[in-house]
């Protein structure tokens, strides 16, 4: 992946390339509170892993373990 920026409704993915994550903000329709979600992000052969990460504090360590 090079580069994914994307919004769909009340969603906005951005990848981050040099912590190997996807990074989902979402609006929540009925509070407005909003949330962030991360998932490292691994490929192998020829499938794309995704694994549900915690929070932001999570995302400033490294996820290659």
């Amino acid at each position: 992946i090079n580069k994914l920026d994307f919004t769909l409704n009340n969603m906005n993915a951005t990848y981050i390339e040099d912590k190997k994550a996807i990074h989902i903000k979402s609006k929540d329709k009925i509070s407005g509170v909003f949330k962030d979600t991360y998932y490292g992000i691994d490929f192998r052969n020829d499938d794309i892993i995704l694994s549900k990460r915690g929070n932001y504090e999570f995302v400033n360590k490294d996820l290659s373990n």
